[in-house]
């Protein structure tokens, strides 16, 4: 767009306000505000709903006052899987094109990447972007950047504008934005202490960002009278300049504000959601726990009911003999002027206990004949359990009903049994089908952060941005792998096999300690008897088809890669071909020393030197 198409959206939409709005605006406000309610528990009473025909509104004030929500429970139970993704064997790409020893790609990263947002942009896409895809999906993040004298670099940072703030926004038939307006409200107090709510528009779209900020009333009528104020218009028919003023229809006054152009060729801004929508046919997104939504409605409902049955049902109801009241004069709790009896209460009854805590004292007779049966004059009935233990029931089921909605799995429902391998194995392949599409997207999300940190940072040339996530997860516990590494053994599974399930073993162990894991992979790489069973291995170590130099690390491969790393802190960075070079070097100079301690075998034996030919 031109900036006058652009300043005439902007006008457009400060002068018809929601009229304007795209036309699933309410919507996506009211869905961004249940998810909150449904997975988080966020204002959850207002959701709540009175039995019409037998709850008065004192009774649901009480229902609401007794009931304890267990959806923010529900919704933490969902997230954890999302939140193993950023321990998972996934993989960063980050590179320059003339950048042959990833300086600048270090440089970029450090200085750009890592005040992005605290705990760098790595932190921001597997944390805010999990948030947003849950509770807001129809939000977007806008990548906007502080501003810069020339002498440094521009910084990037997130700013993320809500299902309620994105007013307008358009995407071609290709899916590429087009542009987004976001719509900021803020209330001003006024120098008489009015207050008043004033509204920021910012539209973000390739190239260039245009504001139209909304003027007090104090501001506006505060403009000088020349030049003249703005009269009020239809259109935008001029390009406007930065601090231009226009009043729209309802007589707002509105400035325009027109920073430097950030120069990025897209719109920089991402919607958080992937989940397409089907009942707009994918125009809007929908949370990544949407199809635990329907239990988790459910769950509003039968908790309520479960919570007011436990406190007001689930309990004994004592049943007993009443004595008169003896105070003189009262008749059924009332005295003979009229008024309320102050021993009774007005009951007609001697106050009891009205705790269990308390207890009812009798006298005790002379004589055990004169002894009365406590159960004739009180006793206890117990309510019938079934209607609590059915709700409890309802309530476990909807639970582990929402977790299989969304993950097509048992394995987070299921208490901990005895389970095989391949019902591990089929449940994690359930969960990771749910995962994938979530890291792509998140994957998505840090590229085009990166592309529009480098447009409006300055780092020039050719860039490769991507994090690249696997079909497998592996989510799998080291007991899982090693009870899988003994059935490849035990099925006589080749090396090959059993090196990689090593592999992903140590990956495990040492998820905490990358460069320890970097040594135990190279070591395992170097061993030439590795995946070998222990006779296979004393097999090889006395054949003739074994170079010597490789029995030779195999006894001393401790010290060799000690000694090597020593020489060079960086032995386990370098190319595998190098490292078994220099391996190689290190276990002839073993051999070397080997043979130099061996004494000198001689044939002359004392007494039988050859003697010299007589004559």
């Amino acid at each position: 767009m031109t900036l006058q198409q652009s300043a005439q959206l902007l006008f457009e939409t400060a002068d018809k306000g929601k009229n304007s709005y795209h036309p699933h605006y309410a919507k996506t406000v009211d869905y961004a505000k249940d998810c909150k309610a449904y997975f988080a528990g966020v204002n959850l009473d207002e959701y709540l709903k009175p039995f019409a025909r037998r709850e008065s509104k004192d009774l649901f004030d009480q229902r609401k006052a007794i009931t304890a929500h267990i959806n923010k429970a529900v919704g933490a139970a969902l997230m954890r899987p999302f939140q193993k993704v950023p321990r998972s064997n996934w993989t960063k790409v980050l590179a320059f094109g003339s950048d042959s020893d990833g300086r600048r790609a270090q440089q970029f990263e450090r200085e750009v990447l890592a005040g992005f947002y605290r705990g760098g942009l790595d932190r921001y896409v597997f944390e805010r972007m999990l948030y947003w895809s849950i509770f807001d999906p129809n939000a977007f993040l806008v990548v906007e950047f502080d501003s810069t004298d020339g002498r440094t670099r521009a910084k990037p940072y997130p700013f993320e504008v809500t299902a309620d703030m994105a007013v307008r926004y358009k995407f071609d038939k290709f899916g590429t934005m087009q542009y987004l307006v976001s719509r900021q409200a803020q209330d001003v107090t006024d120098t008489k202490g009015h207050k008043q709510n004033v509204e920021r528009l910012t539209l973000y779209q390739p190239l260039q960002t245009v504001v139209l900020q909304q003027l007090t009333d104090e501001q506006a009528k505060a403009l000088p009278v020349q030049p003249v104020q703005p009269p009020k218009i239809a259109s935008i028919t001029v390009e406007p300049q930065d601090g231009d003023l226009v009043r729209t229809s309802t007589g707002s006054v509105y400035r325009f504000e027109i920073p430097f152009p950030h120069g990025y060729d897209k719109c920089p801004a991402f919607r958080a959601g992937y989940a397409e929508n089907p009942d707009d046919d994918g125009k809007t997104r929908v949370s990544i726990f949407d199809a635990a939504m329907p239990f988790c409605k459910k769950l509003v409902k039968t908790n309520s009911e479960f919570d007011l049955t436990a406190a007001l049902l689930a309990f004994p109801v004592s049943v007993r003999y009443e004595e008169r009241c003896e105070q003189p004069g009262c008749l059924h709790g009332s005295l003979a002027d009229g008024t309320k009896c102050t021993t009774c209460h007005g009951t007609g009854y001697k106050p009891r206990p009205t705790s269990a805590a308390e207890e009812l004292v009798l006298a005790m007779p002379s004589s055990p004949e004169d002894m009365m049966d406590v159960s004739k004059v009180m006793t206890y009935i117990y309510p019938p359990t079934d209607a609590v233990k059915m709700q409890a029931d309802m309530l476990q089921s909807f639970v582990q009903q929402a977790k299989e909605a969304v993950f097509n799995s048992q394995m987070f429902t299921k208490q901990e049994v005895a389970q095989t391998a391949t019902y591990h194995g089929i449940e994690l392949q359930s969960i990771y089908d749910t995962l994938h599409p979530w890291a792509k997207h998140i994957g998505s999300a840090w590229t085009f952060v990166c592309e529009c940190c480098q447009a409006f940072t300055g780092f020039a040339g050719d860039m490769t941005a991507a994090l690249i996530f696997p079909q497998d997860f592996r989510f799998e516990t080291a007991e899982q792998l090693f009870a899988e590494l003994k059935s490849a053994r035990d099925a006589g599974a080749g090396t090959v096999v059993t090196d990689v399930i090593s592999s992903r073993i140590i990956d495990r162990m040492l998820v905490d300690d990358p460069e320890m894991a970097a040594e135990v992979r190279a070591e395992m790489r170097l061993d030439p008897f590795a995946g070998m069973s222990e006779a296979a291995i004393q097999e090889a170590l006395v054949s003739n088809l074994v170079p010597r130099w490789k029995k030779v690390y195999y006894a001393n491969r401790k010290d060799i890669l000690l000694a090597l790393e020593i020489a060079n802190p960086a032995f386990f960075s370098l190319p595998i071909a190098r490292q078994m070079a220099l391996v190689k070097e290190e276990a002839e100079k073993i051999m070397q020393d080997i043979e130099a301690e061996q004494p000198a075998i001689s044939f002359n034996f004392p007494g039988l030197e050859p003697q010299p030919n007589a004559g």
